[in-house]
């Protein structure tokens, strides 16, 4: 586990106080396995009781497994404790509330420790291969709706135009951009985007932990700076009835001081990808975005050079962008399975057969498909990936994918009690 959570806690927390008088409480944070972020607020004064006895906030044994809809797991007891232990290493003010700072938290499950929680598995796997090293990029795409989830009328379909800014959206994306640069995170450019409404920011790469902290602070300012507007700035993949997706696309970069194979590090990734594909597109509307010629998630599991018609694009050496992946997803354990799988390919030398393509693979017979190495389809379903996913093993992860499956097979089950216009209203307020 990282910094924060150690002797060095109450130090990290007391400094900041002593730094922003103005704060009076505290949000402890995660993100369960739906996607959803949690949180409990915990006034100041006893956030530092909390840490100056070493304690955890407790709570009840769903704080990483319950459905989308609130519901517990078929066989998880409502009998037990789940601590949360905040990271004082992320402790950052929240500009877009008032009074309050945020912290992200490790879960520890009463009957297995912190075996199935996201940052530590995510830390777990970085430290299986401590001569390599990773950095983390995000592209974070949102659509702004009325609060009844319909389109706002001054906006308009306008892909990197100064027209897509003129509207009332633009002057809060200034006032997100100005709060992110205030706590340290990059942003790169902004911009508005191909979809009615829809705009991207885009952050610089950290190490994977430091960047998903930064991802969901991000996101958290966004959505909070423009409901104050009376906006809703949703990530949700599809949240209207026409469909433009909205991704959030991330870059893995990866360095070492040894002679690390590219490649099969890369074919690691290709190797899973219908599995990994669950837990970045968690959710049955996220399979809009497998789609040909349109530039979002792809059809076909591949690669290419600057090719946005694949899952995966090259950037350069050895820095990927994943774009099969959108904001309903754990970014800690997608982050982490991407890596582990690519490590696992970097170990067993995994060959590349996927070749480096530059054109849509759509158009493509079947024969020349094969000869480059693309056999194999996008899954086209949640349910499909889910059946990828169980077929690998995952070492670390394993028993957590094991759950995340378990879950989200109860979870199709529990939204589809819901009628779509009830389902999409929730879904869009969430993420």
């Amino acid at each position: 586990m990282c910094a924060g959570l150690g002797k060095g806690a109450l130090t990290l927390l007391a400094k900041f106080l002593d730094k922003h008088p103005q704060v009076e409480f505290i949000r402890y944070q995660w993100i369960d396995y739906a996607g959803i972020l949690r949180a409990r607020v915990v006034p100041a004064s006893s956030a530092l009781k909390l840490v100056s006895t070493g304690s955890p906030l407790c709570g009840g044994p769903i704080c990483i497994t319950a459905t989308n809809v609130i519901r517990m797991m078929e066989n998880r007891s409502h009998v037990g404790v789940d601590s949360i232990y905040p990271d004082f290493s992320s402790l950052r003010e929240c500009h877009y509330a008032p009074g309050h700072a945020s912290v992200m938290c490790f879960i520890s499950e009463e009957d297995i420790g912190f075996e199935r929680d996201p940052r530590t598995l995510l830390t777990s796997v970085m430290a299986s291969a401590p001569r390599v090293q990773f950095r983390i990029g995000f592209e974070v795409e949102f659509r702004c709706l009325t609060p009844e989830g319909k389109d706002l009328d001054d906006t308009l379909y306008s892909w990197w135009t100064t027209t897509g800014l003129r509207n009332r959206c633009a002057p809060i994306i200034d006032d997100v951009v100005r709060i992110l640069q205030r706590e340290k995170i990059e942003v790169l450019h902004y911009c508005s985007e191909s979809g009615l409404g829809m705009f991207e920011i885009a952050t610089g790469p950290l190490s994977p932990l430091e960047s998903i902290d930064a991802w969901v602070y991000t996101r958290e300012a966004v959505k909070s700076l423009f409901w104050e507007h009376g906006i809703i700035a949703t990530m949700y993949p599809s949240p209207v009835e026409v469909h433009t997706g909205i991704g959030a696309h991330f870059h893995i970069s990866m360095t070492s001081d040894l002679e690390v194979d590219e490649n099969a590090f890369l074919a690691g990734m290709l190797g899973q990808l219908g599995g990994l594909c669950a837990l970045a597109m968690p959710l049955e509307d996220s399979y809009k975005r497998i789609t040909d010629r349109k530039s979002e998630a792809g059809c076909w599991i591949g690669w290419g050079t600057e090719n946005r018609d694949f899952p995966i694009r090259k950037v350069n050496k050895g820095r990927w962008e994943i774009r099969c992946c959108d904001a309903t997803a754990n970014m800690y354990l997608v982050v982490a399975a991407f890596i582990n799988a690519g490590l696992g390919g970097l170990r067993t030398g995994k060959q590349l057969v996927w070749q480096d393509f530059n054109g849509n693979p759509i158009a493509l017979d079947e024969q020349t498909r094969r000869e480059l190495g693309i056999t194999q389809r996008m899954p086209t379903d949640l349910s499909e990936s889910l059946r990828e996913l169980e077929k690998w093993d995952g070492g670390a992860m394993s028993k957590c994918l094991r759950t995340f499956c378990e879950m989200k097979k109860q979870e199709i089950r529990d939204l589809r009690e819901l009628s779509d216009e009830k389902r999409i209203r929730n879904m869009i307020r969430h993420f």
